[in-house]
C-alpha cells in the first residue's frame, strides 16, 4: 500500500484581483480579495511513519498543524500517556479540542466532573472550560487530538494553566 505524506501547500502570492470590466458583479468588485495563506493539503497520513517525540509522560507524534481554507489553524497530534501519568496539568484554552481514544483508559475531568473514557470514546473540551486527562489503566493510553482555531476564537495561542 502506498501512503502520501501530509504537507503544507505554500503560496505567498495573493489571488488575482477582480476584473474591473463593466460585467463584474458589484458585490465581487466591492469585496476585497482574501489573502492566500499556507494551507494544509488533502491526503492520507501514515501515522506509523510519523516521528515520535518522548515527553515526560510518554510520547507524542505531530500529525499536522497549520491553516486550512476555512480555519486559521487546524492541529492534530497523537499522544501516548504511560500508566498513572497525565499529559499535562489541568488547564483551559480558548479553542475547542477533541480527543478520540485509541487504546487504554483515561480519567477525564471537565469543569470539575470526572468520567472514564476507553477505546472508541470521543472527548470534547469546550473553550475556556478547565479540563485534565490522566491514564488510570495498567497499559499506555493512546489518543488522537484535534484542535481548531477560527476567526471567532479569542486569544488563539494562549493556554492557561489552572492555579494549583
Amino acid at each position: 500500500t502506498e501512503f502520501r505524506s501530509f504537507r503544507l501547500q505554500v503560496s505567498a502570492e495573493a489571488p488575482p484581483a477582480a476584473s474591473s470590466s463593466s460585467t463584474a458583479s458589484p458585490v465581487a468588485a466591492a469585496s476585497p480579495a482574501r489573502p492566500t495563506r499556507k494551507s494544509l493539503e488533502s491526503g492520507v497520513i501514515d501515522t506509523n511513519s510519523l516521528r515520535s517525540e518522548t515527553t515526560s509522560s510518554g510520547s507524542r507524534k505531530v500529525v499536522f498543524n497549520g491553516p486550512t481554507g476555512t480555519l486559521l489553524n487546524f492541529e492534530s497530534h497523537i499522544s501516548t500517556v504511560n500508566p498513572g501519568q497525565s499529559a499535562h496539568t489541568p488547564h483551559m484554552h480558548p479553542h475547542e479540542e477533541m480527543l478520540i481514544v485509541k487504546e487504554g483508559t483515561l480519567q477525564v475531568t471537565i469543569g470539575g466532573k470526572t468520567q472514564l473514557a476507553g477505546p472508541g470514546s470521543i472527548i470534547l473540551y469546550e473553550p475556556n472550560i478547565p479540563h485534565a486527562t490522566k491514564n488510570v489503566g495498567d497499559v499506555p493510553a493512546t489518543y488522537y487530538v484535534f484542535t481548531w482555531v477560527t476567526d471567532e476564537t479569542q486569544q488563539p495561542d494562549i493556554t492557561t494553566p489552572l492555579p494549583q
